[in-house]
């Protein structure tokens, strides 16, 4: 699948191909550090793709599109405060993206938020 994104009035094009997938719809997420959103990909259940198999895509501060493949079936909002993280259950911790990095960064849960 060849798949084109771009910002409406805007130049920044991203282009990338999704090989033996189908998508069959994008959701808004908010998988941040900060406040921005970001759009993931979701592959059509019916071809046998596991959960948190997507392509995350995603605006840096000076405009950019970016995209990452995102591979995880530890993704959900651990703290109930409509921000989801990722768990990696080898470390014991969550992270979020730095959407300018582009990498995940480890954040601290509160304990309390977990118990409710």
């Amino acid at each position: 699948t060849n798949v084109s994104m771009w910002i409406d009035e805007s130049g920044d094009t991203t282009h990338f191909t999704i090989a033996g997938r189908y998508y069959s719809e994008v959701r808004q997420v908010v998988l941040s550090i900060d406040s921005s959103t970001q759009a993931f990909l979701v592959p059509n259940t019916e071809h046998g793709m596991p959960t948190g198999w997507g392509e995350l895509v995603y605006l840096k501060a000076d405009g950019s599109i970016v995209h990452s493949e995102m591979i995880t079936p530890y993704i959900g909002d651990a703290d109930k405060d409509g921000r989801l993280e990722i768990y990696d259950p080898r470390t014991n911790t969550f992270s979020r993206l730095d959407p300018e990095t582009g990498r995940w960064v480890t954040v601290e849960i509160k304990l309390d938020s977990l118990k409710k």
